[in-house]
């Protein structure tokens, strides 16, 4: 193509474009890395937003009665430990059982195993 075309595009007019284009790959890229730099706070910042959120009507509700606010968020969050502690002490045993029961019976299950993949290894394929 003859550079006095008139169907042609200044270089100029192409170098613009691409240095546009490339600052919006950059700051794309810059925005998705401080994102990621940040992720931990951003996540407990959620978290904090949630749970700001869920308790807001009882708290609410706690105000209207009587209660200070700093009182009624200290209560509800007291019962929100109390019943999260609660209920993982309700799993501990369960699983401690079963932990200690898969432990006992590891041997027998090891050799059933074994005695099921006799015929495989006897053949040498699986089908």
């Amino acid at each position: 193509m003859v550079a006095n075309d008139r169907n042609s595009v200044p270089f100029a007019e192409v170098f613009r474009w691409a240095a546009a284009g490339t600052m919006g790959v950059l700051l794309v890229l810059t925005g998705a890395y401080g994102l990621y730099r940040v992720r931990d706070i951003v996540v407990l910042a959620v978290i904090a937003l949630f749970l700001a959120i869920s308790i807001e009507p009882v708290v609410r509700f706690m105000t209207r009665k009587g209660l200070h606010r700093l009182t009624a968020i200290t209560l509800v969050f007291v019962v929100l430990v109390g019943l999260a502690v609660a209920f993982i002490w309700s799993l501990v045993p369960p699983i401690t059982d079963q932990g200690g029961q898969l432990i006992r019976n590891l041997p027998a299950y090891l050799d059933r195993l074994s005695a099921g993949l006799d015929p495989i290894r006897r053949t040498g394929s699986m089908c």
